[in-house]
């Protein structure tokens, strides 16, 4: 199932793929692989996505979790809001 995801995501354009991790926790095998959609201009307006699947468990009994979310809008709208007021 990783190297699917894995295959996938780089074959996503416009994705690259930042970060992989592959260990035990509780005796449980967990893989994780982060990977990012970056270009100047979403940068700048504070879209960069991150998308991160990890994988905890056991062949035939894991968990799949996937997380998506944008960087930096969080700290823009109110960083553009100060800069107004002042």
């Amino acid at each position: 199932m990783y190297k699917r995801v894995k295959d996938f995501l780089q074959g996503t354009k416009d994705l690259n793929i930042v970060n992989e991790i592959n260990g035990k926790i509780d005796g449980k095998t967990f893989i994780s692989i982060s990977a990012t959609k970056a270009t100047v201009p979403r940068f700048l307006v504070g879209a960069l996505r991150e998308v991160t699947v990890s994988i905890t468990g056991d062949p035939e009994d894991f968990l799949v979790e996937v997380h998506t979310g944008s960087w930096f809008s969080n700290i823009a709208m109110p960083g553009m809001a100060g800069i107004l007021i002042a």
